[in-house]
């Protein structure tokens, strides 16, 4: 009785995160009062908050009140938007899982806000999740030969997991894992870079974030995801800037001439960073630029006619075919999205729910520069590399290289992989909560275990 009043209030709430998870994540396989109980334990979060904290939550003026105002005003909106026909097969499933993913973003902000040992744990927990699914998906991947080599060691690998999970019979979405892996990999590799200069390779942390380093960037090899990996490239660029004297004017000049390039002369862009599906599907139409166009023109016109309501929460994907057929693309391929996260995030929650997001990624970028400038600060004192601004260049490289792929591909809201996302701003607005508020929270290291 003595330990459980010893643990941090955190546990308690991912626990009871944890009981709620399948109940939003697998509705289906749970009866109709099963809604009703993780809607009840999702509430339970706030008054038990309240009891061993002290706090309903951390305060959060920009983030917060744009997320807030994404839950109770264009989530509803979103779900209410959706044809009857659709609404339940797919607007309902979706707003189950962000009401999670929502409650998961406020106990890792509060908590992981007020002291390092939190912070710490919290990502630790962040990339062993991640973690444990790039160790999976191996085992799942579609069949897909984009790259000769790659393709081909992909076709040795047994696939055991494949068609485990509903909508998944071909396999695990490479795109998809992809863009998942990019919120936490540039990261792990920055600190891994960060760790080697400070000649820390007698550590066994530093031995730890490699093997993740490692099997993470194999996996997004074997994902041969083109967004992926340019965007990985991407990341590693930006983190490179960073670390050079004003690196923060460099980044901006090079961000300013690609994205002018990009603008200018899009065309090999596009045949570069996209991924098209098989011939098979599109009924003759093979060239990524005329697929990605299509999509996009579709998805711009859907979103000029649903600009405050958007088109309904998951929608799109059949939505499309009625209103705007697109030349060439079979109305049997399952689109899933408008491959464009911030256009497919329109579509769901209209103009104004894309403009809640929006804000949030600017908060987020604001925190990162403060941090990025902050003096050495130690997070462990097992691990004295890993400061502020060490966190800061990791997640500006993600930041980048994610919004990269998020031009080309989406991993949406609402989508099973999307806590990674919430988990991800979570982190960096924690952070920015610990070192950049007026009165820091003592320091207090975790104890020194895997």
């Amino acid at each position: 009785m003595q330990r459980l009043r010893r643990l941090h209030p955190a546990f308690y709430e991912l626990g009871l995160l944890a009981v709620a998870a399948p109940l939003f994540y697998f509705p289906q396989r749970f009866p109709e009062w099963g809604a009703w109980l993780g809607v009840g334990l999702l509430v339970a979060l706030w008054p038990l908050r309240r009891a061993l904290s002290g706090r309903w939550a951390v305060t959060l003026p920009v983030a917060g009140g744009a997320l807030w105002f994404w839950l109770l005003v264009m989530l509803p909106i979103a779900v209410w938007a959706a044809p009857d026909s659709l609404r339940q097969q797919y607007s309902l499933p979706r707003a189950a899982i962000l009401l999670w993913n929502f409650s998961l973003f406020w106990t890792l902000v509060t908590h992981a806000g007020r002291d390092r040992a939190a912070l710490g744990w919290a990502l630790v927990g962040w990339v062993g999740i991640v973690q444990l699914l790039a160790l999976l998906a191996p085992f799942g991947l579609e069949p897909r030969a984009k790259l000769p080599l790659v393709g081909g060691l992909l076709r040795l690998i047994p696939r055991p997991l494949a068609g485990v999970f509903s909508g998944a019979e071909g396999g695990f979405s490479t795109n998809q894992l992809a863009g998942t892996l990019l919120y936490v990999l540039p990261w792990l590799l920055a600190l891994t870079w960060v760790g080697w200069r400070a000649r820390a390779t007698r550590s066994w942390l530093w031995w730890l974030m490699l093997l993740c380093t490692g099997w993470m960037g194999g996996v997004m090899l074997l994902a041969q995801s083109r967004s992926g990996l340019v965007g990985l490239g991407v990341a590693v660029a930006s983190m490179g800037l960073l670390s050079l004297r004003r690196g923060w004017l460099w980044l901006s000049v090079v961000a300013a001439a690609v994205t002018a390039a990009a603008w200018l002369a899009p065309r090999p862009w596009l045949e570069l960073l996209a991924d098209s599906p098989g011939v098979e599907v599109l009924g003759g139409l093979t060239t990524v630029q005329n697929f990605r166009t299509l999509v996009w023109g579709a998805a711009v016109t859907a979103l000029g006619d649903f600009p405050f309501t958007g088109m309904g929460l998951g929608t799109f994907r059949e939505l499309v075919y009625l209103l705007y057929p697109l030349p060439g693309i079979s109305p049997t391929y399952d689109l899933a999205h408008a491959h464009n996260f911030f256009l497919q995030t329109g579509l769901d929650f209209g103009v104004p729910g894309l403009v809640a997001v929006l804000l949030v990624y600017g908060a987020a970028l604001v925190t990162l520069i403060g941090l990025s400038r902050l003096p050495a600060t130690l997070l462990w004192t097992a691990a004295p590399y890993i400061t502020p601004r060490a966190l800061a260049v990791g997640w500006m490289g993600c930041l980048l290289g994610q919004t990269v792929y998020s031009l080309f591909d989406a991993v949406a809201m609402g989508s099973k992989p999307n806590f990674v996302w919430w988990a991800w701003l979570a982190l960096i607005l924690a952070a920015g909560q610990l070192w950049l508020r007026p009165t820091p929270a003592p320091a207090a290291d975790p104890p020194p275990t895997a």
